[in-house]
């Protein structure tokens, strides 16, 4: 991919063509005043504002390269090549529930790392299954990601026994988020919340089929999750309940119906069988079980 970067501060078009390089090696960047020849995406001086941070800019190009070629963007280990987002417009949808599990999934399925980050601030350490110490949600870390200071990202993270990482933070903003995700060496990242600030490889969105306050539909959605389940996760057969715990079984109805979701996902954005192109508009899912 060829990027064409054209703006008045020429130090600044170096830096941001340097950023490109570490992020993804594959990219081809040229700085220069004018544009000239053919290139697939250009940055001028009016694009800033909308593109910054870098890594959200490279999500854009990431997006416009796989729409005309149906191929990813290699990218180095700065941030994950695959991002996506969980989101619901009110609690106890089954949200924590279904995006932890699907983290899971591509953990196990694809034998790649994944990040799970929460925003909710308490949601999968209902599930967590840990590898190691269960740690809270760290304003330190949101702390350090703004002041710009030097973070070891693996002093926040728990690790659940099916592979995921795990983050849990409260209501962080757009460049929080980024931070995190950039500081990680994870291939894929997973992003739960009521409110996700970035755009990622796709946004899902999960109801309760029973749910009287009837949300609007989230227009940025591809993908709509309609949980059949009760608000109280009590079918014996998806989730056990363990020392005033609740775990998530992986042989269970639920997570089997949460493959389905996670085998579409995967394979239609191009990160499972590599010929399928993108899917268009909003589609409709169902997971089958409850919270």
């Amino acid at each position: 991919m060829k990027i064409k970067i054209c703006l008045s501060e020429e130090e600044l078009g170096l830096r941001l063509a340097k950023r490109f390089s570490e992020l993804s090696p594959g990219i081809q960047t040229e700085v220069c005043s004018k544009v000239k020849g053919e290139y697939d995406f250009v940055i001028k001086d009016r694009d800033l504002k909308d593109i910054f941070p870098v890594s959200e800019a490279l999500d854009r190009m990431e997006d416009e390269y796989f729409k005309r070629t149906g191929k990813r963007l290699q990218r180095s280990n700065k941030g994950p090549r695959g991002l996506f987002l969980f989101t619901s417009g009110t609690g106890g949808s089954g949200l924590t529930a279904v995006a932890f599990t699907f983290a899971r999934h591509i953990a196990g399925k694809l034998n790649e790392k994944v990040l799970f980050i929460d925003t909710d601030s308490w949601g999968p350490l209902d599930y967590l299954e840990a590898g190691s110490e269960v740690k809270p949600s760290s304003r330190e870390l949101m702390y350090k990601i703004r002041t710009g200071s030097e973070t070891d990202l693996s002093r926040y993270i728990s690790r659940d026994r099916y592979g995921p990482e795990v983050i849990t933070v409260k209501d962080p903003s757009k460049d929080e988020l980024l931070g995190i995700l950039e500081a990680s060496d994870c291939r894929f990242g997973v992003i739960s919340g009521r409110s996700i600030p970035i755009k990622g490889s796709a946004r899902i969105e999960v109801v309760n089929e029973w749910d009287k306050r009837n949300p609007p539909r989230d227009p940025e959605s591809d993908l709509r999750i309609s949980n059949k389940g009760s608000m109280v996760p009590e079918d014996p057969e998806s989730f056990i309940s363990e020392g005033g715990r609740v775990k998530i079984d992986m042989s269970g109805d639920f997570a089997l119906a949460v493959r389905k979701v996670f085998r579409e996902v995967i394979d239609s954005y191009g990160y499972g069988r590599p010929e399928k192109s993108s899917p268009g508009g909003c589609k409709e899912g169902h997971d089958g079980g409850s919270r």
